[in-house]
């Protein structure tokens, strides 16, 4: 008996020092950081789910206020949390050398398309890449591009004016089914309608590819992004099998055909296929962006850069560009619409208020939209970029440091630990603890696209406000993304009016199980609109 406990305690002992051990990598460099205790309790949240990882993010900024930065760990990875926007600005912006690589999240021989991605690319790999692909995104390309999604759009208010005036909608699989007609439509060159036809393969085969509901899923990501060996081990992909299967051969059959007729369609698939033919270009911007979107992000002299630009783009590597494309608009872009429908819903006000600019525009435009048209909607960009602030669905960004570096320190605080980077070390920025941090925004839980109106905007400090990323690694396709919302959103409250339902919770609450789902759905009512 005494022999069995002292193993027992033996054990325990081991445990203890080897938790201690993991959780004391910050404290050993003198850099702030939470007791070993609240360490653990902080994985216990995230991994098992007893808290969502919004409400999580936001309650470990607030802890963590006085500070410039801040010693966390990601499961068991020690990361360095940035605060400070003038820190940000310095660090991964004016000395991005020093921390241009994302994390890697997925091992090539498990899942070597995602990995020749330009989010996975690292070094002069990723250089070539960016500046190879930066031309496919001007404001010129997004014009061309515009009718695309402008068709979609139409055709999925048509499907829902097909049937009764009034009825109860479940937003995200709704936004989720269009979300997909737009990338099939842009990226592939498909038309598909997966309101008439739900089980549609390109369909089945993007849902499949972002299910990370679960706590063994969720924690097996975990596990492959903080340890080498279990990454190894685990040979968690990003893309399944099937998923990777399905877009490959979508794609490589389009290019054959367009290339054996000489077909040429304002897409994706086209824009790769100019790129790599060497033939796009920069162009001046001045012309392409009638409303200076606060969320838009300036061009990096890396994504200018011709020189760096690949001599040869491999049928793998556009593949590999086009199923990130899949990655970035399917799950992200249905979050977004479907929190700023609750949002719309709620706040009838602010609903209003944007219909009303929506129909002065469609009557303004001969009863159509066009591109110009649809950037040049001030409310609704206000609109929209309230709620990529209050609802960032990229909620934290990373970046490994690559070369040692020693934080600039701040003179005026003498109590500043002096701290050295090393490679491999990470840097996150915690962007929902930051866009609900009420010293930077007033009132964060309230919806109020007033803090985006010309007299304010300017007041909000850039790197308080990041939701497609910050510097030049930031979103490549950010004026997609938000020409696809726009898009979105006007022909639907040009038609519908949006209200709560005894199925909407009322505030939102996120699941904790899921990253991305409400709790109970996103349920709204939608209501004809009478001229």
């Amino acid at each position: 008996m005494w022999v069995f406990i002292g193993i027992i305690a033996a054990l325990a002992a081991l445990v203890y020092f080897y938790v201690k051990k993991i959780f004391s990598f910050w404290s050993k460099r003198n850099v702030p950081q939470s007791d070993v205790w609240t360490c653990v309790v902080d994985i216990q949240k995230t991994v098992f789910s007893s808290m969502n990882f919004f409400d999580f993010w936001e309650q470990f900024h607030t802890r963590t206020k006085n500070y410039r930065f801040f010693g966390g760990y990601q499961f068991t990875t020690p990361a360095l949390f940035l605060r400070d926007p003038e820190l940000i600005k310095t660090m991964l912006v004016k000395d991005f050398e020093h921390f241009p690589n994302h994390r890697d999240f997925a091992e090539p021989d498990a899942d070597p398309i995602w990995c020749r991605g330009l989010f996975a690319l690292k070094g002069e790999k990723w250089r070539a890449m960016r500046a190879t692909l930066s031309p496919s995104f001007t404001g010129s390309k997004m014009k061309a591009m515009f009718t695309l999604i402008d068709k979609a759009a139409k055709d999925y208010v048509d499907f829902y004016k097909a049937g009764p005036s009034q009825f109860t909608m479940e937003c995200k699989d709704s936004f989720t089914r269009l979300s997909n007609d737009i990338i099939a439509t842009c990226a592939f060159g498909i038309q598909v309608n997966s309101l008439k036809d739900p089980n549609n393969e390109i369909y089945l085969a993007a849902k499949s590819a972002f299910n990370f509901g679960g706590v063994l899923i969720i924690l097996k990501f975990m596990l492959s992004e903080s340890c080498t060996f279990f990454k190894k081990m685990l040979k968690q992909p990003i893309f399944s099998e099937n998923t990777r299967k399905v877009f490959s051969n979508v794609i490589t059959d389009t290019l054959k055909l367009r290339e054996e007729q000489n077909i040429i369609r304002p897409d994706m698939i086209h824009l790769l296929m100019e790129a790599r033919k060497g033939l796009l270009k920069h162009e001046d911007e001045n012309e392409s962006t009638p409303n200076d979107t606060f969320s838009m992000l300036e061009p990096s002299q890396i994504d200018r850069n011709e020189k760096l630009r690949l001599t040869e783009l491999t049928d793998l590597d556009i593949i590999a560009q086009a199923m990130l494309f899949v990655a970035g608009g399917f799950e992200t872009v249905a979050t977004t619409l479907s929190l700023l429908a609750y949002e719309l819903a709620v706040n009838v006000h602010v609903q209003n208020r944007l219909r009303e600019e929506i129909k002065e525009c469609f009557e303004k435009h001969n009863n159509q939209f066009n591109y110009n048209a649809i950037l040049g909607m001030q409310y609704m960009d206000m609109v929209v970029s309230e709620s990529l602030r209050k609802w960032p669905t990229n909620n934290m960004i990373d970046r490994v440091c690559a070369k040692t570096y020693e934080i600039p320190h701040n003179v005026e605080d003498y109590n500043e630990p002096k701290v050295t980077l090393h490679p491999g070390n990470v840097v996150i920025l915690n962007v929902y603890g930051m866009h609900r941090d009420p010293s930077i925004y007033p009132e964060p839980e309230k919806f109020d696209p007033e803090r985006f109106n010309n007299e304010n905007k300017h007041k909000i400090t850039p790197y308080n406000y990041m939701p497609f990323g910050v510097g030049p690694r930031h979103c490549i396709a950010i004026k997609f993304a938000l020409m696809e919302m726009k898009t979105i959103l006007a022909h639907l409250l040009l038609n519908y009016e949006l209200y709560p339902v005894e199925k909407t919770h009322i505030p939102m609450k996120l699941e904790k199980s899921s990253i991305f789902m409400a709790k109970g759905g996103y349920w709204l009512g939608l209501k004809r609109v009478e001229y």
